[in-house]
């Protein structure tokens, strides 16, 4: 059974990963399976690369509404399917306070995926 726990992070590889997906969100335009299987395998290469998933590690993704934040979520939720690790997936949201800010879009990709959203 996995818990979600607090471990000392490289900032150098989470700068790589969410860079990473930033790079390839807006440089290439996402057209079918080919660019989806693309962004997956450089994902899984920076997460070995780096060593960043043990078996049964629960991964808290930072879902903002943004391109790059979703685009992580999504890869990280088929890479989960096929992964020699298991892992599980979990969103967290933090409100800024706004009163425009609304998490009804994110609600809805995570129940979607089946992924569990705070």
């Amino acid at each position: 059974m996995s818990s979600f726990s607090a471990v000392s992070f490289d900032y150098t590889a989470i700068f790589y990963l969410f860079s990473l997906t930033f790079i390839l969100f807006f440089n290439i335009i996402l057209v079918g399976d080919f660019m989806l299987q693309k962004i997956i395998g450089k994902t899984k290469r920076a997460i070995e690369d780096f060593n960043m998933i043990d078996e049964g590690d629960k991964i808290a993704v930072g879902l903002s509404g943004g391109k790059d934040s979703i685009t992580l979520l999504y890869a990280l939720y088929y890479l989960q399917k096929f992964y020699k690790k298991h892992f599980t997936i979990m969103a967290i949201t933090i409100h800024t306070g706004s009163n425009n800010f609304d998490t009804t879009e994110l609600k809805r990709i995570c129940d979607e995926l089946g992924i569990e959203y705070l």
